[in-house]
């Protein structure tokens, strides 16, 4: 994500457990994405992840191996961002409005 990114910007909204509705708060200084800096740490691995799966320029074996590379690092990052959610009874993140 940089800076001009719409998404980045956006305010994070997220379903608590009891079904309320929430913008997340900010909760760090940086100054290229709203909300918290776990949400936005997240999306860049995600992004980082996918580019394991691109196959321009790798012989079959590489291509194997990014795949075995991206399940590996896709469950991490998903393991944490369930432990995140969790910990502050988000049952789900709300894709950011616009417009």
């Amino acid at each position: 994500m940089t800076a001009c990114d719409v998404s980045a910007l956006a305010p994070v909204r997220a379903v608590l457990a009891d079904g309320t509705t929430v913008t997340l708060p900010k909760d760090c200084g940086c100054t290229d994405h709203a909300g918290p800096h776990w949400v936005y740490m997240d999306a860049l691995a995600q992004r980082a992840n996918a580019k394991l799966l691109d196959p321009v320029g790798k012989t079959p074996l590489q291509q194997v191996l990014g795949q075995a590379g991206f399940a590996i690092e896709e469950a991490a990052r998903l393991e944490d961002k369930l432990r995140m959610m969790k910990l502050r009874k988000i049952v789900r993140l709300l894709p950011p409005s616009v417009g």
